[in-house]
């Protein structure tokens, strides 16, 4: 890999990582403001495309499950007072918060939990 490509690379996993950061803000205390949900939720769907996009990762159904997304979805359905729950919200949780914490994890969550 050259040093271009893996400065790309460290480049994308920051972001993901600082989004990682922010869903779990956004969870805990809880957003109270649905527009900047998702406006930031913009950022992320952005930032999943360049992964698929740069690392070849999955593709619609990647991005459309992601644990990002999954768990911005979840805090707008809380505000909208449209609760919902689903059966993977802790592993969901679980790997956003590897994520925000440990530069180890990998970017492709299919792979995080496969490791667990």
């Amino acid at each position: 890999m050259s040093t271009t490509q893996e400065k790309v690379q460290a480049t994308l996993y920051e972001k993901m990582q600082g989004h990682a950061q922010s869903v779990l803000a956004i969870l805990d205390p809880g957003a109270c403001n649905s527009s900047g949900v998702v406006h930031f939720l913009n950022e992320v769907v952005s930032t999943l495309w360049e992964v698929v996009t740069r690392e070849g990762m999955g593709g619609t159904d990647w991005v459309n499950s992601h644990p990002l997304l999954r768990l911005c979805l979840c805090q707008l359905c809380q505000l909208a007072e449209a609760h919902m729950s689903y059966k993977g919200f802790s592993s969901d949780f679980a790997y956003v918060k590897a994520l925000a914490e440990d530069p180890a994890t990998p970017l492709d969550y299919r792979r995080w939990s496969e490791k667990k």
